[in-house]
């Protein structure tokens, strides 16, 4: 194990205890099937004869963890505690992105960070536009796309994670939709499986991922609340300031300085920036966003009404007045009008003669809707 790995193991050994305890009743996303048990570690020797067998040589951070914490579980597929259903025993499921592991894992790594729509539509084109392409092209395709790819874990459905074999990004994790019409490929933020397994146990602990819902962890910049506002104020990349405030959505709870950067950067000059700090301040404390809101409002019904659906149900009521105001409009927008009616749901006040006459209007999708939320409210007042 090399030196630098060795305190990280420690702590990362002292925080998987923490973290059970942290979701004792395990409410975190596929913890309920691992239970935060890894199983004995492997020895060199098992992991050299891996690394043979293949002609790779696993990361060291990749190494540590299984040499070091354990290898396997009780999880699907066998796997040890980690990130959705955890980390996959060594040496099973290799073939989860290729049919024919041996031939492409030591191959060099073809995907990366940032890779953009046009990069991947090209390294996919033959496999996306070739419908009678032979079952052997196939695969070749497939061992092109994910040469130096290892899977780790199952994320449920066809999403996996895997780690990078070699090049730049050797040993970073790699969110992977193996449905090939699906994503493209979303690196975690994190340099290298230590970190990122690591930062998952903080969420745990923190209650930033202890929910009733998938989270979709790693997929958002991770790091505390007071350092993605740092990491937000310090940038002039507006794509990377996305980044840090969608990170922030992820946070069970934020400190009140970055509430107040959050209160100011509602009125930022950037609709996207503007928008998103105010779904954030709706989410941590609707009080002090309410008067925004009323302002963006004039603007963006549709963002008001979202924030509302999102964030703050249990105010809705305090939008009798717009929804008034929105429902006596013939003409609103289908997607305003989905969002307004998501609202009178969650209302005391029962607004069924005013979704009545859209239940003829022309826009089939607005019918239709207008027909489920008095379907909605019908059975609310009976419950009642």
């Amino acid at each position: 194990m090399k030196k630098k790995h060795v305190a990280q193991i420690k702590c990362v050994k002292r925080k998987l205890i923490l973290a059970k305890k942290a979701d004792k009743n395990f409410r975190v996303f596929g913890s309920k099937y691992h239970k935060y048990f890894i199983d004995r570690v492997v020895t060199e020797d098992e992991v050299a004869n891996f690394e043979q067998e293949y002609k790779i040589t696993l990361p060291s951070c990749y190494r540590s963890f299984l040499t070091q914490i354990g290898n396997g579980g009780n999880s699907y597929a066998n796997s040890a505690a980690g990130p959705f259903y955890g980390i996959f025993p060594l040496g099973e499921r290799i073939s989860e992105l290729i049919e024919f592991p041996e031939e492409y894992l030591n191959q060099p790594v073809n995907i990366y960070p940032g890779m953009t729509d046009e990069s991947w539509t090209q390294l996919t084109q033959r496999i996306q536009e070739e419908e009678d392409i032979s079952d052997d092209d196939f695969d070749k395709e497939m061992g092109k796309i994910y040469s130096g790819i290892l899977p780790i874990g199952s994320q449920g459905c066809a999403y996996i994670q895997a780690i990078t074999l070699n090049g730049a990004n050797k040993g970073r994790v790699v969110n992977l939709d193996i449905d090939i019409d699906g994503e493209k490929p979303k690196f975690a933020y994190e340099n290298n499986f230590l970190d990122w397994y690591e930062r998952w146990l903080d969420e745990i602990i923190s209650g930033d991922l202890i929910k009733d819902r998938p989270t979709w962890f790693g997929f958002c910049m991770g790091g505390t609340d007071r350092e993605l506002i740092g990491k937000y104020q310090d940038s002039t990349n507006e794509e990377y300031k996305i980044e840090c405030l969608v990170g922030l959505l992820q946070k069970a709870k934020l400190n009140m300085e970055t509430i107040q950067i959050i209160e100011k950067e509602c009125s930022n000059p950037s609709p996207v920036l503007s928008n998103l700090a105010l779904q954030l301040l709706t989410k941590t404390d609707y009080k002090l966003a309410k008067n925004k809101l009323k302002e963006k409002y004039t603007i963006e019904p549709l963002i008001v009404f979202q924030c509302l659906f999102w964030y703050a149900k249990d105010a809705s009521e305090d939008w009798i007045p717009e929804i008034k105001v929105l429902l006596s409009e013939r003409n609103i927008d289908p997607k305003l009008f989905n969002f307004v009616t998501y609202v009178v749901k969650e209302c005391k006040t029962n607004s069924s003669i005013l979704l009545q006459p859209f239940t003829e209007h022309e826009n089939e999708k607005i019918r239709r809707q207008a027909g489920y939320i008095l379907k909605e409210l019908k059975h609310k007042t009976k419950a009642n």
